[in-house]
């Protein structure tokens, strides 16, 4: 009897471990991980080009002669009268076109903190400008003598632009950068001036003519502002108004001669003077290189 009855506990404990590894085994679904929200950020470096409109405030080019050598000795009272009215006439202002297209490029790069975006862009315009001569008469005369005629002709203009700039800005919206900008500015400039004189109808002097020609790099500040959406993840597009300004230079022409048969009969000295200044408005699209952008979506198995 005992025997038995231990034979029959043994089969039961062989047989239990048996029936639970013929159990069906059912494993967990896999879970899926969503992948996160994007997250924008300004911070990094960024490149781009831009096309606009530029304006130049005051597009004046003012003469003023300086009344010197006045042949007293030769010349008889009439014509020192002339010698007067000749520098006389040779001053005024002319005004050449004052707008131009302007594109180029620019590369930046920001730090972001919060809702604050600061940097540092450069950029580098070229202008299409036609640059048209321009001109303006003068007559001037005393009571009771020849008047004299004076042309005075100008050429103005700017054959490029570049800026070295701070920028500091507030994101109204994630993608909405709304910023304040100042610092640098340089630009190549050409001026070209011209100036005749004749008597009207001649009486004798022959007054020869002026023609000098200017280029030179210029350098002075800008300061605007403007707006920039980030629409695409790495892509960007803006709207900025500069004003700059390159200060103002004056020039000294060669000397305005008049002459009677061969003797000098004046010799005067005109001055040019110009002011490089103005508003730039243009509209740009960036690449930022430093756009974040999430990972791909993991499947996580438990």
């Amino acid at each position: 009897m005992k025997m038995k009855l231990f034979a029959a506990a043994l089969a039961a404990a062989v047989s239990g471990p048996v029936l639970a590894a013929d159990l069906p085994y059912t494993k967990g679904p896999a879970l899926y991980t969503p992948p996160p929200v994007p997250v924008i950020t300004w911070t990094g470096f960024y490149l781009g080009v831009n096309v606009g409109y530029s304006y130049e405030t005051n597009n004046s080019v003012t003469v003023s002669t300086l009344p010197g050598f006045i042949n007293a000795g030769f010349l008889a009272p009439v014509g020192i009268q002339h010698a007067n009215d000749a520098a006389n006439g040779a001053n005024g202002a002319v005004s050449p076109p004052r707008s131009n297209i302007i594109g180029g490029g620019q590369a930046g790069y920001n730090f972001q903190a919060g809702s604050f975006v600061w940097g540092f862009e450069a950029d580098f315009q070229g202008l299409i400008s036609s640059g048209v001569t321009v001109s303006t008469s003068n007559l001037a005369s005393l009571t009771g003598e020849t008047p004299v005629g004076t042309t005075l002709s100008a050429q103005r203009r700017m054959v490029d632009f570049g800026t070295a700039r701070a920028r500091v800005g507030y994101l109204v919206m994630p993608t909405l950068l709304a910023y304040a900008t100042g610092g640098f500015a340089y630009g190549q400039t050409k001026l070209g001036v011209g100036i005749t004189g004749v008597e009207l109808p001649f009486a004798g002097t022959t007054i020869l003519p002026v023609n000098a020609s200017y280029s030179s790099t210029r350098v002075g500040w800008t300061a605007g502002g403007g707006l920039e959406w980030m629409f695409l993840p790495n892509w960007s597009v803006k709207a900025e108004a500069l004003y700059y300004d390159l200060g103002r230079t004056t020039i000294a022409l060669p000397p305005y001669v008049g002459n009677v048969g061969g003797p000098t009969a004046f010799t005067h000295y005109p001055v040019v003077t110009t002011h490089y200044n103005g508003v730039d408005v243009r509209f740009g699209l960036n690449y930022h290189f430093d756009f974040w952008s999430p990972p791909a979506a993991v499947v996580a198995k438990y």
